[in-house]
């Protein structure tokens, strides 16, 4: 679900959680213009989130999942691109 200032955003669980339970996701985004992606909401248990956040209505922002367990941190999802309408 996008629609102004809201994302919805829904992932599937890594395949390769070294044996261990996956406890916590973190979310990171950026604008298409920048490279750098920041934290955007960490301690998500469950696969989606939706978010009414500051979120510029016309940007078009990317946003990545990391999973966490207690070997460590997994790796990046592949960046997904929302256009906020």
């Amino acid at each position: 679900m996008t629609s102004s200032k809201v994302v919805g955003l829904i992932w599937s669980p890594t395949d390769n959680d070294g044996g261990t339970p996956v406890i916590d996701y973190t979310i990171y985004y950026t604008t298409q213009d920048s490279f750098t992606f920041a934290v955007f909401i960490e301690g998500v248990t469950e696969l989606a989130y939706t978010s009414v956040m500051p979120l510029i209505t016309g940007t078009t922002y990317k946003f990545m999942v990391q999973a966490r367990n207690t070997v460590g941190l997994g790796a990046y999802s592949s960046p997904v691109e929302v256009l906020l309408a």
